[in-house]
């Protein structure tokens, strides 16, 4: 649709351009905070140098974060590039950026220049070439508002420009959402050191002082194990709340592992956590940060080609030594054998040994034999057969077993009936002519009620093994699932119940058992739908990529109770959070009868905004709509008004016709009168004499039927013409249809579903039900209710 491009239109285009110029300033006064009538919700400090590729990507996603009043506070640390200009450009156009400038420091001074810049309630870091995922910081901030805690730790993942995916810690620690609890409660957090991805409360970083080191790099992993150590209170979440990217290039500064200044600043960096945590932390707080370094940062270094230079790998084996000499043997037993091993070899200072076994790809097991034995599997790894080496480090024991696993399949059977296909194994463990046992769990977050299903089948899912190894053959952990969802839903349901679905795998002794969350999105089941119980519930599947694969229960949301039917009337209470969006009431007799009512002695239509088109491929979606002549509803156009109306919007401000469109002036004036009824409509009124018409409120549905149709029931040809036409009118608007948005497949969002709900009637004096009828509904704001 071309626009028009008015007088009035275009002046007012140019007023709204100087407003947001005159508030954000020129890049030299880009830096002074705007006049606000409060503090923003957020303050995301945004450190730039040298990154004018990746800025306009970063800044977009920050920018369309939504949830909270936001600023972003823009630190150019001295960048010679172009990143000071293009920080610049989107401070002139949008007001919640400042742009402060200052020499060259790292970014650990950079990040201490953009605190004492902030002004919000919370504070936020964001890496100048990483971006936010849509709703990161809404998703923070509602469970910091909810619980009141210090910090907000959110799950991440790394992205390049050909694929994304998930760090291998990440579904150890967000696995699940933890609320309020402390850094002794969940030691394992301490792996999660990152200054990104996290929401702090400002006062609590007021109170503790909270700076970076400056001129170094890793300058925030001893303030975050500060701060882990100081929190009342810490949320960590299952939602990605940060992506981080790895550059092509490997220039960003923690690719920098082969250079001997990046690793005396990393060695710097354990020796602070490490003297922050002897003073102020738990043993048990401290021994999960030592299993980071076993497991992670060590091996960062020994794979390094780095390792050649002398310099490099004394200072390395250096700090190697001093930190795992006094370390338990409980931690030696947590890491894996691709992982001991190294670090055994490099405290032996055996450097030659170390960069054979990464030349040999020692850190990848699948590549080698594996074999079960008692205690454990035993990988056939690069000097599996040394005599020095003890046979125990070669040996992955059962708690460190994991579970591979994808659903390929999904669909419902007769409406209730889930049934889910797929792979799941445990990694390493060959299965040919192996018995495996594979078991379904729904587990509800509600009330921690389990069932569990067997698999009935072992079917080809059409797809291959998530996961191959050179060694082991996976054919054999194929299952297949039927779950009846009224079995599992029974008689404790409450609207909004979610259920949480893990595999558990037996074989040759081992069980694990992991969360569903890695479906082959190209099949079935990358697009699920939602199923429909018995008594009409839904059963909605709540499911995004590296998130939990999770089924969730939409109810009964409409009641009618104190229902009497007293002469010709029909009275009672609607109730339930969807009352208000009833359209009809249908109810059908014992003998077989129906009476509609089209909102009773109602007068009211919401038109609130066009209604969609419908998502491109998809078939049309209509329903039925009242009969009444103004619950019309044209594509692209509010409610359709009266005629008297209509000619008053056509005329101009001086009242002067225009012919064949509405004059600006009118159409201006329509949308005011349309924005308003949607206002009226998000604050549960409407029109004259809807506020009584709320959820809980009594309604009165009357039948109007008055002689003249009795008459024209009895014999139509002696009915009174003029009456006649009017029947005929209302019958033929009562069949026009509205489209309707399709319902959506994927997501599993039960506030978007189209399905009709069910009405409950109870009679008033004993309470005992009349039955049942069916209620279209409309729970989307694009619809119009009547």
């Amino acid at each position: 649709m071309t626009t028009r491009w008015t007088p009035r239109r275009i002046a007012t285009g140019i007023g709204r351009r100087a407003k947001r110029l005159a508030t954000a300033g020129s890049p030299e006064t880009a830096g002074v905070p705007p006049t606000r009538s409060s503090p923003p919700a957020v303050s995301v400090i945004l450190p730039i140098y040298n990154v004018e590729n990746y800025l306009r990507e970063c800044l977009d996603s920050v920018l369309a974060q939504r949830g909270g009043d936001l600023e972003v506070i823009v630190v150019d640390d001295g960048s010679p590039d172009r990143s000071a200009d293009i920080a610049a450009e989107y401070a002139a156009r949008d007001r919640r950026v400042r742009l402060v400038s200052r020499p060259n420091g790292g970014l650990g001074a950079a990040r201490n220049t953009g605190l004492e810049h902030a002004t919000g309630e919370y504070v936020a870091f964001v890496d100048s070439d990483d971006r936010l995922p849509p709703g990161a910081l809404a998703a923070m901030l509602a469970s910091a508002r909810t619980s009141g805690s210090d910090m907000v730790v959110g799950s991440a993942r790394r992205f390049s420009t050909t694929s994304v995916w998930k760090p291998t810690w990440v579904d150890d620690l967000h696995d699940r959402t933890r609320t309020g609890i402390t850094i002794d409660d969940f030691p394992a957090l301490v792996r999660n050191n990152y200054t990104w991805g996290k929401l702090y409360r400002r006062t609590f970083l007021t109170a503790q002082e909270a700076t970076f080191r400056e001129g170094v790099s890793y300058e925030d992993q001893p303030l975050i194990t500060r701060l882990y150590i100081a929190a009342s209170a810490i949320d960590v979440l299952p939602d990605v709340a940060y992506e981080y990217r790895a550059r092509e290039d490997a220039s960003s500064i923690s690719q920098q592992t082969a250079s001997l200044s990046d690793l005396r600043d990393r060695v710097s960096a354990w020796q602070e956590s490490r003297r922050e945590f002897a003073e102020t932390a738990s043993r048990a707080v401290y021994d999960a940060w030592l299993q980071t370094l076993f497991d992670a940062h060590f091996h960062w270094y020994l794979s390094s080609p780095g390792t050649v230079d002398l310099a490099y790998w004394a200072t390395l084996r250096s700090a190697i030594v001093d930190l795992t000499d006094r370390a338990p043997q409980a931690i030696w037993d947590a890491t894996p054998p691709e992982r001991r091993v190294p670090i055994e070899l490099a405290r032996r200072n055996r450097r030659a040994d170390v960069q054979e076994f990464v030349r040999c790809d020692g850190y990848l097991p699948q590549l080698f034999p594996a074999t079960v034995v008692d205690g454990g599997v035993r990988h056939d790894l690069p000097f599996h057969d040394d005599p020095e080496l003890d046979a125990a480090l070669f040996v992955r024991r059962p708690e460190q077993l994991r579970l591979s696993h994808s659903v390929q399949r999904f669909s419902w059977a007769d409406g209730s009936t889930m049934k889910i296909a797929g792979w799941a194994y445990i990694r390493h463990i060959d299965l040919v002519g192996r018995d495996v046992e594979t078991t379904l769990v729904l587990r509800n977050e509600r009330t921690g009620a389990e069932h569990t299903f067997a698999s009935v089948g072992h079917d080809d899912p059409g797809f291959p093994p998530p996961d191959e190894d050179a060694w082991v053959d996976y054919h054999g952990g194929e299952f297949e699932f039927a779950v009846p969802m009224d079995e599992v839903v029974g008689a404790n349901r409450r609207d909004g119940d979610v259920w949480h679905i893990r595999l558990r795998v037996s074989s040759l002794g081992f069980t694990v058992e992991d969360t569903v969350s890695r479906v082959r999105r190209s099949s079935s089941s990358g697009v699920p739908y939602s199923g429909e119980l018995s008594n009409g519930d839904l059963i909605t599947v709540m499911w995004r990529l590296h998130a939990p694969f999770r089924l969730g229960l939409r109810s009964l949301r409409v009641e009618a109770v104190d229902v009497a039917l007293a002469g010709r009337s029909l009275r009672g209470t609607l109730s339930g959070p969807e009352a208000n969006w009833v359209r009809e009431v249908q109810i059908r007799s014992e003998a077989g009868s129906t009476l509609r009512a089209h909102g009773g002695s109602r007068r009211c239509v919401h038109p609130s905004g066009p209604a969609r088109r419908p998502q491109r491929g998809g078939a049309r979606r209509t329903a039925p709509v009242s009969g009444r002549r103004n619950a019309r509803v044209r594509r692209g156009r509010p409610a359709r008004p009266a005629q008297r109306t209509r000619d008053r919007r056509r005329r101009g401000p001086a009242g002067q016709r225009t012919r064949g469109r509405m004059h600006p002036a009118g159409r201006a004036r329509a949308r005011r009168v349309a924005a308003r009824r949607v206002r009226r409509l998000r604050r549960g009124l409407g029109r004259r004499g809807c506020a009584r018409h709320r959820p809980g409120t009594r309604t009165e549905r009357r039948d109007h039927r008055g002689p003249a149709e009795e008459q024209e029931d009895r014999d139509p040809k002696q009915a009174d013409p003029h009456r006649r036409r009017a029947v005929r009118r209302r019958s033929s608007a009562a069949q026009r249809r509205v489209p309707l948005r399709r319902p959506p497949v994927a997501g599993g969002d039960p506030r978007h579903d189209r399905r009709g709900a069910r009405l409950r009637l109870r009679r008033a004096d004993d309470g005992a039900a009349v039955g049942v009828s069916r209620v279209e509904r409309c729970v989307a704001p694009t619809c119009p209710v009547a």
